[in-house]
């Protein structure tokens, strides 16, 4: 007998669905451990539920899993968009493949159910339609989306392995296309894209014809069924989530263009490499085992995604402070915390393209006197998984310092304003006074101070 209240821990928990699921587990009054490298998820997602007792956020690489207490393990930890999982192929591959052996060790020592939110790109370009679970695939092992699809297989792999090998209590959910609250308007997922461009009065830009279909699962009924499938004893999958209503993605944006009542032109722009042109999930499975089938309908979903991004007060760039073409964020960077990745988020918020620019390791020991925690070359390779990062460059001495400005023009330099007090800064400003380039501050919260987190570290 599983009991009622249990410990849960939810990787990738700052994301989209993680977020949903982790409040649903919380008003349900579990103990859950929301652990998340805030790569592409956001701490914003779930500062709300910071003050209840019951919920415990990990600032973690699923990678380097810490031992935690743990009856369930959902594991959702992974870059889930293409424009997000693409940035850095090499490390989302390395965290699908080394992220699965990790929540699947911890799942054995604790003895606990562990569940994968694997994904329709199992099915490539499917020759089958609908997708059943039966169905092998048509993958491009090769491709620019290999990364995520290849690597979600390997995970659904590691874990059936598991189960034979060690009697691991597994479940495997292939989750399609899902949208709702708390998507992140630069994901780059379909809904996201064409809700909050219509929220700025932008032209609707579907990619292809718009003839390719998807199938639109809303969020609470993706989590309703997760939650379904953790807890059935006698079944572990892999089984299809998502919702059989089939759409054109040139539908979609009609109707979206409908609900936001914002008469806007669709443009059109190049199909991505190895998109499927069709997707539908055959959910008989899910409606046999679990008694599940979605029960939102796509257009109330889309009025509660609607309205989601429109208390986010989400605005064109005319109505909003100054946008920049180019932006720069410099700094040492040797110790990550929570001020540095909201300060690169509120720096990308305010420019189109924008440059980190990392201090060597010589330069760091310069200015504070001691060496770095993080090597520099770590430094660029975090970065440049950031979503929030279009470009990584690396200063190595001080004069180099000006000739990459003027190599690299920007139009405004971003930073905390914990560094303007610095006497170092009166010389930086002056240089980038005369590049013509505007500063703009972001303050520090008194937690996301670098030297309190080093002292915390030291105790």
């Amino acid at each position: 007998m599983r009991k009622d209240k249990k410990t849960i821990l939810v990787t990738g928990g700052a994301g989209f669905i993680g977020t949903n699921l982790c409040r649903r587990l919380v008003r349900e009054g579990h103990t859950v451990y929301c652990l998340d490298n805030l790569a592409t998820g956001s701490e914003d997602n779930i500062r709300d539920l910071e003050d209840a007792e019951n919920f415990h956020f990990l600032c973690q690489d699923v990678t380097g899993l810490p031992c935690l207490p743990a009856d369930e393990i959902y594991h959702l930890a992974c870059p889930a968009s293409p424009v997000q999982y693409q940035k850095n192929p090499v490390r989302t591959a390395r965290t699908l493949f080394q992220g699965a052996l990790a929540v699947l060790e911890l799942a054995r020592s604790r003895g606990a159910r562990v569940l994968l939110a694997s994904t329709s790109e199992v099915y490539g370009e499917p020759l089958v339609h609908p997708q059943p679970e039966s169905y092998f695939g048509n993958v491009n092992p090769n491709g620019v989306r290999s990364c995520y699809d290849e690597g979600k297989r390997i995970s659904e792999t590691l874990f059936f392995d598991y189960r034979r090998m060690f009697g691991t209590d597994i479940r495997v959910a292939r989750i399609f296309n899902s949208y709702g609250p708390f998507m992140s308007e630069n994901d780059g997922r379909v809904v996201s894209n064409l809700v909050t461009r219509a929220l700025r009065g932008e032209a609707l830009t579907v990619y292809g014809s718009g003839t390719q279909t998807r199938c639109f699962c809303y969020v609470d009924d993706t989590v309703e069924a997760l939650v379904r499938l953790m807890a059935k004893d006698d079944f572990c999958g892999p089984v299809n989530i998502g919702n059989p209503h089939e759409i054109t993605v040139q539908e979609l944006a009609e109707k979206i263009r409908l609900l936001t009542d914002e008469d806007l032109p669709i443009t059109y722009g190049a199909l991505p490499a190895d998109d499927p042109t069709r997707r539908r999930p055959d959910i008989s499975l899910a409606r046999r085992e679990l008694s599940w089938e979605p029960e939102i309908s796509l257009e109330d979903g889309l009025k509660k995604t609607i309205e989601f991004f429109r208390r986010q007060q989400i605005r064109s760039p005319q109505q909003t402070e100054k946008i920049y073409e180019t932006g720069l964020v410099m700094g040492v960077f040797d110790l990550f915390h929570i001020g540095h990745l909201n300060l690169i988020r509120r720096a990308k918020s305010r420019c189109r393209y924008l440059r980190a620019a990392v201090l060597s390791d010589e330069l760091v020991l310069a200015y504070k006197g001691a060496e770095p925690i993080i090597p520099a070359p770590e430094r660029m390779e975090i970065l440049k998984s950031l979503k929030d990062v279009d470009e990584v460059v690396c200063i190595t001495e001080d004069a180099s310092r000006i000739k990459e400005w003027k190599r690299r023009p920007f139009d405004c330099f971003f930073s905390g304003d914990d560094y303007r007090g610095s006497d170092y800064w009166q010389w930086e400003e002056q240089e980038l006074k005369k590049l013509g380039a505007d500063i703009v501050f972001f303050p520090y919260t008194k937690e996301c101070s670098s030297t309190d987190i080093r002292n915390r570290i030291k105790e």
